[in-house]
Order: structure tokens, then C-alpha cells, then sequence
């Protein structure tokens, strides 16, 4: 599987790099520090968007019921 730099991911996810190193140190996301880069499998990205996509429909769905009221 390919990887890819902490930097890459943080570009693509759309957050800042210390939120990757976050993600990484609590375990959200898996990744490796190899030469003093933390290395993350694409894989991970893609689980990452999939979460983020259900977060924000679910938080959509909350203001529209909210909404109705």
C-alpha cells in the first residue's frame, strides 16, 4: 500500500499538519514516523473523508430538525 507525508494528507483533508499529528497521537488515524516524517497509508485518507462526510450529514440532519421547530 502507498503513503503518504503527513503534509499530503493534511492538503487533501483540508486541516492543518498539528491536527494530523493529533489525529495520529490519539489513535484516529494510523501512522508511522520514518525519517523524521510521519508516514500515513492512503487508505487512511479515504476513512478519514468517509467519517468526516457521515459527521457532517449527521450535524446537517441535526440543524434541519432544529430548524422545523
Amino acid at each position: 500500500m502507498q503513503n503518504i507525508t503527513s503534509m499530503q494528507f493534511a492538503r487533501a483533508a483540508n486541516i492543518s499538519r498539528s491536527r494530523v499529528w493529533e489525529l495520529i497521537r490519539s489513535k484516529k488515524i494510523k501512522g508511522r514516523k520514518y525519517d523524521g516524517v510521519y508516514q500515513i497509508a492512503i487508505g487512511e485518507l479515504q476513512k478519514y473523508k468517509e467519517a468526516q462526510a457521515i459527521h457532517m450529514k449527521q450535524r446537517q440532519e441535526e440543524e434541519e430538525d432544529i430548524n422545523l421547530f
